[in-house]
């Protein structure tokens, strides 16, 4: 079984993590699988030559790529960018539905919606199989191609062991003082972007006033525009941060709150979970699906619900500690090996069809 993909169009982090975790575990599942990557090819080019790039490679000259390496199978892990003439069989993973289910905050303008439904169109027409991350999003999915109901194959994603085991509570605690965070705080992430909804928990957080807490956002910036933080508000900013620093980040945190009102999946809340700390999410989109009972659940459109739940899980130790057993006891259902072997079963699926 050869499998071709394209790295060249990740550059996303939560994509290139799921390559990277999928094409590392293959191998070992399979002894049958090989893996062959479609030539690299140059990004030094202005943005918008490169998108146009990006469209005329994925859909004409991918396939002649493809037909040189002699692929048994296609497996395109971004939401789209499909070959339109592919000499094998093509699986697709659709992360999310983001461009069309949000279109005013992620269209500039008509003609670019036009763009991502025709390439999303394209995913469900040329696809044998269609691999969504979540029940949420499949159902998303079919709610702008109802035809592609037979092709849809749910497969979630797994959580990096390694965020449970990289740090104990004094060295997490220790890591981030070099950060320039002292004292307990409560942890979120997401920047500035209108769905993930953070500027609605810095208000909630300043009108909760935990006492001695502050507010620590992973991201900032979305299209060049930075959080608003009211002047003195105790909120603390970080980018950029190393895989270690984040784990440290949710290990030393008095709770995780995920705020976020639309996710195709949601690993950050698996992350947190793993890290052993109390986790609060938007009780809408993917967040039920991944979070179950393991998390206080909440409309985090509604400012005063938010802050009565974080006073409520910072003041309750017996709550916290309940959430934290249940976020070590659910993030064990999920797993990349899992990913990976029920990903290979689609690739044998697509490959008999």
């Amino acid at each position: 079984m050869l499998v071709a993909y394209d790295l060249n169009i990740a550059g996303h982090c939560g994509i290139d993590r799921y390559n990277r975790e999928l094409l590392g575990r293959l191998p070992k599942l399979r002894k049958d699988f090989q893996a062959v990557m479609l030539p690299e090819r140059r990004t030094d080019r202005l943005r918008g030559i490169r998108v146009l790039s990006n469209f005329i490679y994925s859909h004409s000259a991918a396939g002649r790529a493809l037909r040189a390496a002699g692929a048994d199978l296609f497996h395109c892990t971004k939401n789209f960018t499909v070959p339109a003439y592919a000499s094998c069989a093509i699986v697709t993973t659709i992360h999310d539905v983001i461009p069309l289910a949000l279109s005013r905050e992620y269209c500039a303008s008509y003609p670019y919606l036009i763009w991502y439904r025709y390439n999303y169109g394209c995913s469900v027409s040329r696809s044998r199989f269609l691999i969504v991350i979540s029940k949420f999003t499949g159902d998303e999915l079919l709610r702008f191609y109802p035809a592609c109901r037979g092709k849809i194959r749910v497969i979630p994603q797994g959580c990096d062991p390694a965020f449970g085991a990289c740090h104990s509570p004094e060295s997490a605690r220790a890591a981030m003082f070099k950060l320039g965070v002292a004292g307990p705080y409560v942890l979120s992430m997401g920047g500035a972007e209108p769905r993930k909804n953070v500027q609605q928990l810095i208000g909630a957080f300043t009108d909760a006033r935990p006492r001695h807490h502050c507010l620590v956002i992973v991201g900032n910036y979305w299209r060049g525009v930075p959080l608003r933080v009211p002047a003195g508000a105790p909120v603390r900013i970080l980018s950029g941060l190393s895989q270690p620093d984040l784990a440290a980040a949710y290990t030393a945190a008095s709770a995780f709150v995920f705020p976020s009102l639309y996710e195709g999946f949601g690993l950050p809340v698996l992350e947190a979970m793993a890290c052993g700390v109390p986790v609060l999410v938007h009780n809408g989109a993917s967040l039920p699906e991944v979070a179950g009972a393991a998390a206080l659940r909440v409309d985090m459109r509604d400012g005063a619900a938010c802050a009565a739940a974080l006073r409520k899980v910072l003041s309750d130790r017996t709550l916290a500690d309940e959430l934290r057993a249940a976020g070590r006891e659910r993030v064990g259902m999920f797993s990349w090996e899992t990913t990976a072997r029920l990903t290979a079963e689609v690739y044998d699926e697509a490959l008999a069809a």
